[in-house]
Parts: C-alpha cells; structure tokens; sequence
C-alpha cells in the first residue's frame, strides 16, 4: 500500500534542464543571423562536423556559408536527484470523505482479504460547515467551476 514518504514535493527546487528543447538555437547561426528555413538554397554537410551543417541563402558560390550547430549549448544533466532534498509531499495520510469510505467498504467482497485492513483504516475527513454550504452551492449550479 502507500506511504505519505512515496510522495516527494519537488515543489520550485525543480527547474527545467537547460538545452532540453532547441527551440532557439535552430534559428540562429553560430554567428547570431536568424534565418528562415523555407530561404535555405544551399545544404552543406561534413563528416567531421556531424553536429553542424552549413546553408546558403542563395546558389552564388562567392558568398560564404552560415554555420548551425544543433548540439547541446549545456552538456548532460545534474548528475544525481539525490542531491535535491526533498520533504514529504503529505506529513500524514490524506483523509477520503464518508461517502468515499463507505462505497469502499461496502466494496470489501470483491477486494483479496489480505487489502481489507487497509480499507477499514482509512482517516476521513469530517465535512466542516462551509464545506457543506460549498457542496449545496455547488451541486445547484448547472455549470461547474473549479477553484
């Protein structure tokens, strides 16, 4: 069954990995021209270079050639996740509402028996007054909102 320590918040000590998508670097030469793939009228390609290619934007043999590099501007990830500490997502167990519970007990027969003491043992959340008005107005509404 589940713990409250199989769940970790990461919450803002995640942060995408640099380099991850190549958007940017796409568009731009290793010079800093921006271009426009559908103006490209010259594709060059070399074996020792397999990262990179080279394009002109017209077939003049005296212009030069404008160089792409699609690797990596950042190479590899942080090495290990558990560098990062991370605290429980939940300190205790999440509660589940009455009706909840009870569907699930009343579901017991189809569950292995081995299961059943975890069903018995769930904590539920008693509804509070607001929470209760909240349902009623929420339950009226032909539309449903969510918070």
């Amino acid at each position: 069954m589940s713990n409250t320590e199989d769940f970790s918040d990461s919450g803002s000590e995640y942060q995408p990995i640099p380099g991850e998508i190549h958007t940017e670097s796409e568009k731009k030469t290793t010079c800093g021209y921006d271009f426009n793939w559908l103006n490209i009228r010259w594709l060059r390609f070399e074996r020792n270079h397999p990262l990179q290619f080279q394009f002109k934007e017209t077939l003049n043999a005296d212009m030069p050639f404008y160089k792409v590099d699609l690797s990596k501007k950042q190479q590899g990830r942080p090495a290990y996740l558990y560098n990062i500490q991370q605290g429980p997502l939940y300190p205790s167990r999440r509660p589940v509402t009455i009706a909840k519970k009870k569907d699930m007990l009343d579901l017991l027969p189809y569950i292995p028996p081995i299961y059943h003491q975890f069903y018995k043992n769930l904590t539920v959340d008693i509804p509070t007054r607001s929470s209760r008005r909240n349902a009623d107005e929420r339950s009226s509404d032909d539309e449903i909102t969510y918070d």
